[in-house]
């Protein structure tokens, strides 16, 4: 997706708190990008965006300030100072009084040649990193050595970031987003005000999900034991995999096989999907790298090397997983309040 991507426009602010009283810097004119800098805000920017799960800005432009300013930024190349600082006076009074949220870099940014299906699409891109870390810089100075402590801001640690891509405006554009802090709403839902877009990937990643919160609820009251919980997740994992098409009556058949509990977990399917979107579809096209995304759900017990077990139960929202590309390892990510 991002191969032939370039970086051809940025500029940066500087965003304080007003709870620990810290101070603001919005800059008045764009960065005079040099070509070795290039690659390195391509890497903070781009390497945490995953290019499957589009989201896009929800209710109309008048409604929303940050649709409103993207849209502004496709129309006139003029304005890119002007809306940068809009954006960030906007970040600024969602998080003004949020002690939660630190001292903080507010980049946004202008990408060309972004592949998107067949077709190479320009982006606008609003980022923010929150931590700065020290660092030693040793350089030569006569014939001697020299080192000196300086702080800056690590490619490694990007904390929020959203990439919109230039394309169905009317329909709240297309956008992939990020969000390292886990500030439950802030990023995504008060300045953002994005929604899950309607695709293929969306609607079999909420089935999913539905459907193990379901079965991991039934077997929590105990009307279906774990061993079978198991058994039915590997099933419905195969279905999935196998089949380019959702129908819910052959989806039906093929797992419970007639039994009584299909009703029950049709009804309670119906309810918890519709929790979270519209009507439940009983017809949709599988996303099979939706389908692969979400391998750990069908999983009751996770051996990981010879070194962890991890048993699944409960909210699988709470669990992500991922690949750290400088590593070169996979990792399970798991959130929770407290440890027994």
């Amino acid at each position: 997706m991002f191969k032939e991507t370039e970086i051809s426009r940025l500029i940066i602010h500087k965003i304080g708190n007003t709870a620990t009283e810290e101070g603001n810097t919005l800059s008045e004119k764009e960065i005079d990008l040099v070509e070795e800098q290039k690659p390195l805000f391509l890497d903070l920017f781009l390497k945490n965006i995953k290019g499957a799960d589009f989201y896009s800005f929800t209710g109309s432009r008048e409604s929303n300030l940050v649709y409103d300013a993207v849209a502004s930024l496709t129309e006139s190349r003029d304005v890119f100072e002007d809306v940068s600082q809009s954006l960030a006076e906007e970040y600024l009074s969602v998080v003004a009084n949020n002690p939660k949220v630190p001292h903080s870099e507010f980049y946004v940014a202008k990408f060309t040649d972004i592949l998107f299906g067949s077709d190479y699409v320009n982006a606008f891109g609003i980022f923010v990193t929150e931590t700065t870390e020290p660092y030693l810089q040793i350089k030569e100075n006569g014939d001697s050595v020299e080192a000196k402590r300086q702080d800056g801001v690590s490619i490694k640690k990007l904390a929020k970031g959203c990439l919109i891509l230039d394309i169905k405006e009317d329909e709240g554009f297309k956008i992939l987003y990020v969000d390292k802090t886990k500030q439950t709403g802030v990023w995504q839902g008060e300045y953002l005000k994005i929604g899950q877009a309607e695709t293929e990937y969306a609607t079999t990643k909420t089935f999913i999900h539905s459907f193990v919160s379901v079965i991991e609820d039934l077997a929590d009251a105990e009307t279906i034991n774990r061993k079978d919980l198991s058994l039915v997740k590997q099933d419905v994992e195969a279905f999935l995999m196998q089949e380019d098409e959702f129908e819910y009556e052959e989806f039906e058949q093929v797992i419970f096989k007639g039994e009584e509990l299909a009703e029950v977990v049709k009804d309670d399917l119906k309810k918890t999907y519709e929790m979270q979107k519209e009507e439940m579809p009983l017809k949709f096209d599988i996303s099979e790298p939706c389908v692969k995304a979400c391998k750990p759900l069908f999983k009751s017990v996770i051996k990981l090397d010879k070194n962890f077990v991890v048993e699944v139960k409960g909210d699988t929202t709470e669990m992500e997983v991922g690949f750290d590309e400088h590593t070169g390892r996979h990792f399970y990510k798991l959130y929770f309040n407290e440890a027994n």
